[in-house]
């Protein structure tokens, strides 16, 4: 297995000691539903990097599997009192079902196709959730959703919340390491990279396809729990179609196909648009303007970046070396 660089072992080991500390320095309650939202769209854009950073798949209803897990979670905590040692895995089971009954016809897709038809399993979904409303609560959603109680312990404030969020966020950044650096991982790099070439030599490039998105649904269910349990309620219009390209352009902007890149995408695109809310009627048109300028001019993103950077330093250094004479004193 290829090992991780010192730059980016150092990175993850100082945001994960940062995120610790960040309950201490909120301000207010405020602050910190904004630090818990980052931790889920953490979780969610690590999910996405599945298919879409390292399979290339054109995914678009991200979302909806993200309002599948949450209202999983949602409709057995209230209606059935289950404890979150049983939503969060029944979440994460029929996430499942819905992203192999998503991956099984869409991964035969490709390009504009792909994308179309994910996103239409998107707007199906908001569909159901706004229309059946004796299972989903339709427009008004379900309120008082209990926190959950792990070993005895209650996470009923946002504090707790974040902690309990935290765990979840560091073990699928841990998933996310150990698949990219397996044979998986390198089965869908190569999927991305040339499908027909990956499927000459053997990649089993249907099935890998599918396996994405079921990695997608796991993550989508695991921030949907996270979800829920931090609001206290959920509502059909959280997870529209919004939200899907919200998600995609943390991916663009932090670096897709990498494990550094979605943390990025999602810290910087959650807690940005917070401190520009002093520009009030401007901070929307140059929140937007910034996006389209980084996914110009950074089509790599943050870490493609910061990446090209380190490998012209390291260029400089190795030129200034080779050319240097030594004057014979």
């Amino acid at each position: 297995m290829k090992k991780l660089s010192l730059p980016i072992v150092l990175f993850i080991v100082a945001a994960l000691a940062l995120s610790l500390m960040a309950p201490r320095a909120a301000a207010n309650r405020y602050q910190l539903l904004i630090y818990n939202l980052a931790l889920i769209y953490i979780i969610l854009t690590l999910g996405l990097n599945f298919p879409l950073g390292y399979c290339g798949q054109a995914s678009m209803g991200h979302a909806a599997l993200w309002g599948i897990g949450a209202y999983t979670v949602a409709i057995l905590a209230t209606r059935f009192h289950w404890s979150a040692y049983l939503t969060i895995p029944a979440a994460i089971l029929v996430t499942l079902l819905c992203g192999l009954l998503l991956g099984l016809p869409t991964s035969r897709l490709k390009g504009r196709y792909l994308a179309l038809a994910t996103m239409a399993f998107g707007e199906i979904t908001v569909l159901v959730l706004l229309n059946w409303a004796k299972v989903t609560g339709g427009p008004n959603g379900i309120l008082g959703i209990p926190a959950p109680v792990i070993l005895g312990y209650a996470f009923d404030n946002h504090q707790k919340m974040y902690y309990f969020t935290w765990v979840l966020a560091v073990l699928a950044l841990l998933a996310t390491m150990a698949v990219e650096h397996s044979k998986l991982g390198r089965a869908m790099k190569a999927v991305r990279e040339n499908e027909l070439a990956a499927e000459v030599l053997g990649v089993p490039t249907y099935r890998i396809k599918v396996l994405a998105f079921l990695l997608a649904s796991v993550y989508a269910a695991v921030a949907g729990a996270c979800y829920v349990y931090m609001q206290g309620y959920v509502d059909p219009m959280t997870f529209v179609q919004f939200e899907s390209l919200r998600v995609i352009t943390m991916l663009y902007i932090g670096g897709a196909g990498t494990v550094v890149g979605p943390i990025l995408g999602a810290f910087l695109l959650t807690l940005l648009p917070e401190f520009m809310r002093g520009l009030k009627d401007y901070y929307m048109a140059i929140y937007g303007v910034g996006v389209v300028l980084l996914m110009i001019f950074m089509p790599a993103g943050l870490y493609g970046l910061a990446h090209k950077l380190k490998e012209r330093f390291s260029e400089s250094a190795y030129v200034r070396k080779t050319v240097s004479v030594p004057n014979g004193r």
